[in-house]
């Protein structure tokens, strides 16, 4: 029997995701509630990468459990989506995502989900996915605000974002963990369209959970964008 999505999406798109491989960079409150979520669709084979633990201030906005503390995220992750859906290939990785190994990280990927929480290594993401024209969904979630976009080698987040200063953190300003669930979800939905062959419109989801707002802004291309247009890579060594 089809599970209640694939029953949506049809048989032949089911057996599509199978064949899938989609990254997952930071294994934070976005990275596990993305990982779970792919799980769920039934995508063929995720990749996680973070060098991290789980530690107990984890617990309110990550997936993980109180037995799992001090394990690595990666793999404690690829536990709780085995108890979700054995079929799928977890591979682990337990490094820093840097300019280094970008590249090597993304290549071969259908879909890299940003799980990150600081803008410099957004911007690595960026460059190596538009150098290896892999589409990538960026999510933040701040307090009780998020983001989720997709960008490629047409818009790029360096179009959108060059020159703009980066935020205080979560660990440093908090976070609700709805909004990680909400900004988790709109990212999971986005990257299953991208592996099915949809193109999502070029614009950004805005919301703020608190105030129940939501709206959307249009990416454009900048035409003098170092990487996509440029085609420099400045964030890659």
């Amino acid at each position: 029997m089809m599970s209640r999505q694939h029953l949506f999406i049809g048989e032949d798109n089911a057996e599509k995701l199978k064949k899938k491989k989609a990254l997952i960079i930071g294994c934070g409150s976005l990275g596990s509630k993305s990982g779970l979520n792919l799980a769920r669709w039934g995508i063929g084979k995720l990749t996680l990468v973070d060098f991290d633990l789980v530690r107990e201030e984890n617990i309110s906005t990550q997936e993980y459990l109180l037995e799992q503390l001090g394990e690595s995220k990666v793999k404690a992750l690829k536990e709780l989506i085995a108890r979700i859906n054995a079929k799928v290939k977890v591979k682990v990785i337990e490094v820093d995502f840097n300019p280094r190994n970008a590249e090597k990280l993304v290549k071969g990927q259908d879909v890299v989900i940003d799980g990150t929480d600081n803008l410099f290594t957004r911007f690595v993401i960026n460059d190596a996915c538009v150098k290896n024209k892999t589409p990538w969904v960026y999510g933040s979630a701040f307090k009780t605000q998020g983001r989720v976009a997709v960008f490629n080698q047409e818009h790029c987040f360096n179009c959108f974002m060059k020159g703009k200063q980066s935020s205080a953190t979560c660990s440093q300003a908090g976070l609700v963990n709805e909004t990680a669930s909400i900004v988790a979800s709109l990212q999971s939905v986005l990257a299953v369209k991208l592996l099915l062959g949809e193109k999502p419109p070029a614009e950004m989801i805005l919301m703020d959970l608190w105030k129940q707002e939501f709206e959307k802004i249009r990416l454009k291309k900048n035409k003098e964008c170092e990487t996509c247009s440029k085609h420099a890579y400045p964030y890659l060594s």
